[in-house]
């Protein structure tokens, strides 16, 4: 559904906001034409259905209320918690480090220098831009949509100092520890390089970039993709293509399966 409403919106903006200037519309009401008609859509009724019903579909497969986007259990996250709408904070450098528990997330917001962790009570795509980039600097992002488990954790846990802990049923609790846990969470960032995870407070181990190879293709097809050639995103979705035939057809679906069609460019194209 999200895919059919983003193509909606593309394609009513651009002539919204032409038909609206001519007619002197102010530009605080064109800004978001798009987005005011998806909402008037059906499937964003059907979206917002989904949305309820899937506290219950998580409890009823016995899982618990969280969803969790980026989270690296291999590293204690100790922060002092504070309730804020991310939004707010774009291009603030907190003194961290920080959990920010946040009503709402759109997908698109940066996690200010600082924050080590964000919670909330929105569904966070695993694809959306601030889920890829909390992945990459060892941030936990998790969500959790139950309103009476987000409330109990805002009002228990804001202004205190707290570690993040996922339990066995992927439930995210904030295990309450003392002053110096919180020191020694800065001082070995400090020693490990400075600001772990590019500036968020925590330390992560240095990793060194993969070897590369150049090609003399400009371009290359998914049978051509190599891990030194090109990225991980390309190569795995040349290994899927490889491998749903045996699930397609003549397989246990017994119907094709389409994988997204894609080209690559290899690496060292631009420095050509």
């Amino acid at each position: 559904a999200e895919f059919e409403l983003d193509r909606i919106c593309r394609l009513v903006q651009k002539p919204g906001e032409t038909i609206g200037r001519a007619g002197k519309v102010e530009e605080s009401y064109l800004s978001n034409f798009g987005e005011e008609v998806v909402r008037g859509h059906s499937l964003f009724a059907v979206s917002r259905f989904i949305g309820a019903a899937f506290p219950s579909v998580r409890k009823a497969a016995g899982r618990s209320s969280w969803q969790i986007s980026a989270y690296k259990g291999s590293a204690a996250v100790v922060g002092k918690v504070v309730a804020r709408e991310l939004s707010a904070m774009q291009g603030e450098e907190v003194e961290g480090p920080v959990v920010v528990l946040s009503d709402l997330v759109g997908g698109l917001e940066d996690v200010p220098p600082g924050v080590v962790a964000v919670l909330c009570h929105s569904p966070v795509d695993v694809l959306s831009h601030i889920a890829i980039r909390a992945r990459a600097q060892g941030i936990v992002l998790a969500s959790c949509v139950a309103e009476d488990e987000w409330k109990k954790l805002k009002e228990g846990a804001v202004g205190e100092i707290r570690r993040i802990v996922v339990s066995a049923d992927g439930s995210v609790l904030l295990e309450q520890v003392d002053e110096p846990a919180l020191t020694e969470t800065q001082t070995n960032g400090k020693a490990n390089g400075g600001k772990a995870n590019g500036h968020n407070g925590h330390a992560v181990a240095a990793r060194r970039l993969p070897q590369t190879e150049t090609s003399s293709k400009w371009v290359l097809k998914p049978k051509q993709y190599q891990p030194k050639l090109v990225g991980g995103k390309g190569c795995r979705l040349a290994k899927l293509a490889e491998s749903v035939d045996a699930f397609g057809s003549g397989g246990k679906v017994g119907m094709p399966v389409r994988v997204p069609a894609s080209l690559a460019l290899p690496f060292g194209s631009f420095d050509r």
